[in-house]
């Protein structure tokens, strides 16, 4: 029998198990797991996740979503075909990590459910063309630099030149708009982590706001889905009739 009711119930499920054989900090190899796609999501009996990254004839390579090392001989198994986030207006206001769990203290989010976290981007054709304005609250930067809704831009510079100040303006700026913003913290300190929720909470920013964070204590793993996981809950809200802006 096994010790985890969660590990034990997708056994008896009949999905597909393997045994972890090498560790190379956050790269797991398992040996098993039959015929799996990448992307899907695995389930360590001690209770953490992985990604499939790569499968090979006899093996898989697994990114560990966890900090904590996988010991060597740890079972396996598989819990989804792909890797999904919740999703819903329950996150807003909310501060969670890349798995969905509350950082913030506010008790347990309940997801309208859960969506793939890696998905097929609309063709040319599909998309609008781009005009309706975004402000960004900085004057001199909706002069030079106009926004339009649906636009993508890179904030560039050294350190301490003001790129935190200008997202947090663009943040303030659409109060009362209706739109809700989403910050995706990546490989962050957890200093800048707690100054950014102070600020928001501060400034009543909070209230339409979601904050995604990975820290750069948390495995690389959810630095990298970080980003996939941000768009997929904006595009949940999208979809549910509300305009977002991204912070990464």
């Amino acid at each position: 029998m096994f010790d985890n009711p969660k590990f034990a119930k997708l056994v008896a499920a009949g999905n597909a198990s393997g045994e972890v054989i090498a560790v190379d900090r956050f790269i797991v190899t398992v040996r098993g797991l039959g015929d799996i796609a990448v992307g899907a999501l695995v389930y360590f009996d001690n209770g953490h996740q992985g990604m499939v990254r790569e499968v090979h004839l006899d093996t898989v390579m697994v990114l560990n979503m966890t900090a904590e090392t996988i010991a060597i001989g740890t079972l396996v198994v598989l819990e989804a075909p792909e890797l999904v986030t919740g999703v819903g207006e329950a996150v807003i206001g909310r501060v969670l990590s890349v798995t969905g769990q509350p950082l913030d203290g506010k008790g347990p989010v309940t997801f309208s459910r859960y969506d793939p976290v890696f998905k097929v981007a609309p063709g040319i054709i599909e998309r609008q063309e781009l005009k309706d304005p975004l402000s960004t609250g900085v004057a001199i930067a909706d002069q030079l630099f106009p926004l339009v809704k649906g636009q993508r831009i890179a904030i560039l510079g050294d350190n301490k030149v003001g790129k935190s100040a200008i997202t947090m303006q663009l943040t303030l700026a659409q109060a009362g708009t209706g739109r809700l913003v989403i910050h995706v913290l990546i490989s962050k300190r957890k200093a800048d982590v707690d100054s950014l929720i102070a600020k928001l909470n501060k400034s009543g920013a909070m209230a339409y706001s979601v904050v995604i964070v990975a820290s750069v204590f948390d495995s690389l793993t959810q630095s990298y889905l970080a980003p996939y996981v941000g768009v997929t809950v904006a595009e949940y809200l999208w979809n549910s009739g509300k305009d977002c802006v991204i912070i990464l």
